[in-house]
């Protein structure tokens, strides 16, 4: 079975959205899609312009990949706000405290003094 691939062309600004275009490529067949996120979506800060193309990219192939072959594709997609928040959840990486360890961890254990040696006051 041949996958399709894909290509990232470029993008265009509307009033209301930021449309990616994409390039799949099966075999001979060449079809371009525009996929579109809100603008709404950047300026709460929902999303970063920076994720904007690989969101796209990942939503066209979840598209690709549940089409039947041979069905015909909505050439033009829209991302949806569950999708941005499944997607952000899915890539941030949890925090991680100070200087590698956590303040419980500090008060956790006294710290142990070592013996004193013997002759040396």
């Amino acid at each position: 079975m041949i996958k399709a691939t894909v290509e990232y062309v470029g993008f265009r600004t509307g009033e209301n959205r930021r449309d990616y275009v994409l390039r799949s490529h099966l075999g001979t067949e060449v079809h371009e899609y525009t996929v579109g996120i809100s603008l709404a979506a950047f300026t709460a800060g929902r999303v970063r312009l920076q994720d904007g193309p690989e969101i796209c990219y990942l939503k066209l192939l979840r598209e690709l990949e549940s089409a039947e072959a041979g069905a015909s594709r909505a050439p033009h997609l829209t991302v949806t706000d569950a999708e941005l928040a499944d997607y952000v959840t899915a890539h941030t990486v949890p925090a991680r405290g100070r200087g590698g360890f956590s303040a419980s961890a500090a008060t956790a254990a006294p710290a142990k003094t070592p013996p004193a040696e013997p002759g040396r006051d």
